[in-house]
């Protein structure tokens, strides 16, 4: 049995045990008081005396379910959100502070723009463009918001159970509400789709859910095509045993290759510095441990195309053609607010210092699948 079940019962029976002290509390005021008012009563013989005890005893009646209304309400307020199943949590929205690094040769801009933790899913648009969406925001944030209206609800509802089902989000919170789209959506004066914006404007009251995600056992993680290329990379290295040793890794050079930050460099060294994570004979890398590792690495908002040059001109792999714009927003942030600081805070990329510090993150226990 989980130590979450096992919680879950043991505050079961303890308020079962509360109860039944407050039921026996009751029984005991009520036949003290039943006694005292018939003492009180005694020198009336008639119907009237018997009618006014009853008439005290239900008013002591109210008063003691009233104070238990009370005292229940207390309870309730002092107890934080999500204490009685252990999960019930919901998130502020959010938007993520990335500092834009511009590659020093092309002068192209490594990383897309800053994104929301929420997405409202909109109308003309597949699942598979949320999911990728929404396994950056997993990777950037504690948690995200996801929120359908109408006919999108459905595929809200699809999107979340495919993160649970990986285990890449946890759901947190669900609400359901009739409300209006535009009460959810972000519009000013650089929203750069003209009928989506006539849309939420004008459209009337929907029903809609609302879901709150946690970040789940692989959130964190690289997946999907990220995941599958850096597994041929350690496939390039390993010489067919399965183990790539710290200095090889070393040598690919990463922290300069994708462009990383000193957070990222302290995070990363961190990780290296900890023999708990790395699982292989000698203190090497297995499989799940460099995805860990690359995980610290790779930025969540690094462009696809950027990502594909890198494995084609550094590590072979794959053939890249640059594409026709260097952009690869679609203008769409998540939440119906197209970002106009796309040149803001320009930064040219230089290697930083490994020695330099930064911010280290917390350790993940599990191995990947």
């Amino acid at each position: 049995m989980s130590s979450a079940k096992v919680t879950a019962n043991a505050t079961l029976h303890d308020e079962e045990e509360e109860k039944e002290e407050d039921e026996k509390r009751r029984e005991n005021v009520l036949i003290s008081k039943h006694y005292e008012y018939e003492q009180a009563e005694a020198s009336n013989n008639g119907n009237g005396g018997h009618l006014a005890v009853h008439d005290k005893l239900k008013e002591t009646d109210i008063d003691l379910n009233h104070e238990a209304d009370t005292k229940h309400e207390a309870n309730e307020q002092e107890q934080p959100v999500g204490a009685m199943d252990g999960t019930k949590k919901r998130f502020a929205e959010q938007m993520s502070a990335t500092q834009r690094v511009f590659d020093p040769q092309s002068n192209e801009a490594v990383l897309q723009r800053d994104i929301p933790n929420k997405i409202i899913v909109a109308r003309g648009k597949k699942i598979s463009f949320y999911y990728e969406r929404a396994r950056r925001i997993l990777r950037l944030f504690d948690g995200m918001i996801v929120t359908g209206f109408g006919a999108t609800v459905c595929v809200a509802c699809s999107l979340v159970e495919v993160l649970r089902r990986n285990e890449m989000a946890v759901i947190t919170h669900v609400e359901t509400k009739f409300d209006s789209p535009i009460n959810y959506v972000s519009i000013n004066e650089h929203f750069n789709n003209p009928q989506q914006q006539a849309y939420y404007e004008n459209a009337p009251p929907q029903t809609a859910i609302e879901f709150h995600l946690a970040v789940g056992k692989y959130g964190k993680y690289l997946s999907g095509y990220h995941q599958r290329k850096m597994i041929e990379v350690f496939e390039k290295y390993d010489r067919l045993t399965g183990v790539v040793s710290v200095d090889d890794v070393r040598c690919m050079n990463l922290y300069n290759t994708f462009y990383c930050n000193a957070n990222q460099i302290g995070m990363a060294e961190q990780f290296l510095a900890d023999c708990d994570n790395l699982h292989g004979p000698d203190h090497s890398f297995i499989l799940p441990d460099f995805i860990r590792y690359c995980s610290l690495i790779i930025h969540p908002l690094i462009k696809d195309n950027i990502f594909k040059r890198i494995l084609s001109s550094k590590f072979g792999i794959g053939a890249f053609e640059k594409p026709a714009t260097d952009d690869e927003d679609d203008g769409d942030d998540g939440d119906g607010n197209a970002n106009s600081n796309a040149n803001a805070n320009k930064v040219v990329f230089s290697p930083p210092n490994p020695d330099d510090g930064g911010k280290v993150a917390e350790q993940q226990e599990e191995s990947l699948k």
